[in-house]
């Protein structure tokens, strides 16, 4: 081959490897854009977790925070519903307690007549408390990553649903594909995508049984573990006990141990 013909050739398969390299997915990156330095915020160790890629360790450092303020907010909440229950039992409680309470009772899907009879108090009371309280942090990251594929999903970049949590009225959310007969939420940020979730645990009926596991673990004194809750979600996902040993899987070979569930005031 003449030297002119083998500049050509070469020049060729050069183009070639450059148009056939696969691009970055700018839209993934942009959405998971830390606005600060998180790994110097929560200083998680990975020490003893199998080998990640970079950018599997960069969705956990970026989201992990954002579960624990989530969480942190809904610890704030039911140490306020606490501090009206001890009101109660002084005989303090004030008409702004009882608003409060019928307010927060209504977001988290309970009866109109909760905390309207005084001789119910303690059982609606106790019914709030069983709805309002933490999702463990270990969990909550599980489930991101199996449900988004490690943010990578189109609902997860298009929708901040990180989750896979349903809607069914016409048009309520993104469509998957195919005819399915729902749609998926879609959410204004990652941080209320992540508090939707959390209201979706604490509130819908399939989810009871993973509520009853953490009050009951609450009763004993235990704080709330991943380990113990996964056994409550089972209907959570069609493949059941499959997806529960998924999120043990992940929590065991990639989930950093010293991710803690809220911060401590």
């Amino acid at each position: 081959m003449k030297p002119f013909f083998k500049i050509l050739f070469f020049l060729f398969v050069a183009i070639f490897f450059v148009k056939c390299s696969p691009e970055p997915n700018n839209n993934n990156e942009k959405q998971m854009e830390p606005e600060q330095d998180v790994s110097d915020a929560m200083q998680l160790d990975f020490t003893g977790k199998r080998n990640l890629p970079q950018a599997s360790k960069d969705f956990i450092l970026w989201f992990a925070p954002i579960i624990v303020e989530e969480n942190s907010r809904l610890m704030n909440l039911r140490h306020r519903i606490l501090e009206c229950v001890d009101s109660q039992k002084r005989g303090e409680l004030s008409r702004k307690d009882l608003v409060f309470l019928k307010k927060i009772s209504a977001s988290y899907d309970l009866s109109p007549q909760t905390f309207l009879v005084d001789s119910l108090f303690a059982n609606d009371s106790e019914e709030l408390l069983n709805r309002v309280d933490f999702i463990p942090s270990k969990l909550v990251l599980a489930q991101a990553i199996v449900e988004s594929e490690w943010g990578k999903s189109r609902f997860a970049i298009e929708g901040n649903n990180y989750f896979g949590i349903h809607c069914y009225k016409p048009d309520c959310g993104m469509a998957p594909a195919g005819t399915t007969g729902f749609w998926l939420e879609s959410y204004p940020s990652v941080a209320e995508g992540v508090r939707g979730y959390l209201l979706f645990l604490n509130t819908k009926r399939s989810m009871k049984r993973f509520r009853n596991i953490r009050a009951k673990m609450r009763k004993n004194g235990e704080l709330p573990t991943a380990d113990e809750l996964i056994d409550g979600l089972t209907l959570y996902a069609e493949i059941g006990d499959e997806y529960l040993r998924r999120l043990r899987a992940v929590i065991k070979y990639y989930i950093p141990e010293n991710l803690h569930n809220y911060n401590e005031e």
